[in-house]
């Protein structure tokens, strides 16, 4: 399915989606914090992906998930927002 089930960076202030994935998932969890990005295991389904615009994080980012999507035998998306200056970073990485 490609229909977008969650966020994988948001918060209770900013998320569109019931569940979604958060840098402080100890207090974030009574509203619906699945958890850090970084931890959470997705096998199946499509993600919104906009980490903070953070070079650092977003290299972690894309590596892992490019790991993710190796590891799933299942139907598994992320549609990714990232500044365009960092495009063209990724496109010499993974070209």
């Amino acid at each position: 399915s490609s229909d977008l089930c969650m966020e994988s960076f948001g918060s209770p202030l900013n998320c569109y989606f019931q569940r979604f994935g958060s840098a402080f998932p100890d207090t974030d969890v009574h509203f619906g914090s699945v958890g850090s990005f970084f931890r959470n295991e997705p096998v199946e389904g499509s993600f919104e992906t906009g980490p903070p615009y953070v070079k650092e994080t977003m290299d972690r980012m894309a590596v892992r998930l490019d790991k993710l999507l190796a590891a799933s035998n299942r139907p598994l998306s992320f549609i990714v927002f990232v500044p365009d200056w960092y495009v063209f970073y990724l496109l010499r990485i993974f070209s």
